[in-house]
């Protein structure tokens, strides 16, 4: 196991030179995610009769008596490995801190406006595809011009493909 996990390791390494915004969004953010999520488990009180066990976003995590939830004497959570390090390393703060706030879930939901480049790479791919379209039909007629028979049979075969 320990070849795998140092694979695993250098793999997520390289990604995250090459890649810094994926590694973001699918590692770190969910790693935080989860990391708060499995400390609200951690601190709920899933005995019987107790109101425990349902867990939403933003509660906070003290008893209306002022005591903190018993903590469960066992907890599995079954994670991919290349969560593992990022967990542990966020564990201790947000125990510390007696777990995420509203406002840092909520920033795990937020949705960054799409930047400059994305809409001109739409931009970009829709001229391309007219292009492509207006040099294909500019092409038919080419060839219904100079080999009549060429011609009306590229026609018919772009008919047949438009009534597919």
């Amino acid at each position: 196991m320990k070849e795998g996990k140092d694979a695993l390791t250098e793999a997520i390494a390289e990604m995250g030179k090459e890649m810094p915004i994926m590694v973001e969004v699918l590692l770190d953010e969910r790693n935080d995610w989860m990391t708060y999520q499995l400390q609200r488990c951690a601190a709920t009180d899933f005995s019987a009769g107790s109101s425990g066990g349902t867990l939403r976003a933003g509660e906070p995590l003290d008893r209306e008596d002022g005591e903190p939830p018993p903590q469960p004497q066992v907890m599995l959570a079954v994670v991919g490995a290349g969560h593992v390090p990022g967990i542990k390393e966020r564990w201790p703060a947000v125990c510390a801190a007696g777990g995420a706030s509203a406002a840092q879930l909520q920033a795990l939901f937020e949705v960054p406006p799409p930047s400059p480049y994305a809409r001109a790479q739409k931009v970009l791919v829709l001229t391309s595809l007219g292009l492509v379209a207006v040099g294909g039909c500019a092409v038919v007629l080419w060839l219904g011009r100079r080999a009549p028979a060429a011609g009306r049979q590229a026609v018919a075969m772009v008919q047949t493909a438009l009534e597919k």
